[in-house]
């Protein structure tokens, strides 16, 4: 057995080996100088690249921008981006993480209303690991907004054409944490 230390990324090291005996003999019959054939080992420490352009998506609902942010009407959103090379990712939401093999993963257990945020991270077949990706932080809103309770109301007779309304106001916030 017999350890070595290859120094660099992309190297390929060689190793053989040298049989003798307690007395220093050397070599057998075709092999009078003892040596092994060579043995190699490429040695690859580069990380790939992390993934980009997270994104949510959503089979049936709406996922919108609103102001910036990211909103949704779906508990159980699937999460794309862009990966160079890899053999897995993880996937990291709400400090929970998880295993994917595709640049797709969606949400196996219904996410609660309110803010969340997904990360992610290749990983390579020998399991050099990347940066995680920027965070992409998202609203999870499922709940319908209040009714509005009462008519609306303008000035009336009037002899404007374009009138002004007005109603009681109901919840018409895109998330409320109540």
């Amino acid at each position: 057995t017999c350890v070595t230390n290859f120094v660099g990324d992309g190297v390929t090291g060689q190793l053989r080996v040298r049989a003798f005996d307690i007395h220093g003999n050397v070599g057998n019959g075709g092999n009078q100088e003892g040596w092994s054939e060579v043995g190699e080992v490429y040695v690859d420490t580069v990380a790939p690249g992390a993934p980009y352009d997270l994104d949510i998506y959503s089979v049936d609902r709406k996922v919108e921008d609103i102001d910036g942010g990211l909103y949704t009407n779906d508990d159980r959103i699937i999460v794309g981006w862009q990966a160079n090379k890899w053999d897995v990712f993880r996937v990291v939401i709400d400090g929970h993480g998880y295993e994917a093999t595709e640049r797709l993963w969606q949400v196996v257990e219904a996410l609660a209303d309110g803010i969340h945020w997904v990360k992610v991270m290749a990983v390579d077949e020998l399991g050099n690991e990347s940066d995680y990706s920027d965070i992409l932080w998202f609203v999870v809103d499922t709940k319908a907004p209040e009714e509005v309770s009462g008519a609306p109301t303008t000035e009336s007779p009037t002899k404007d054409t374009t009138p002004t309304w007005t109603w009681p106001e109901g919840e018409n916030k895109p998330y409320d944490d109540e």
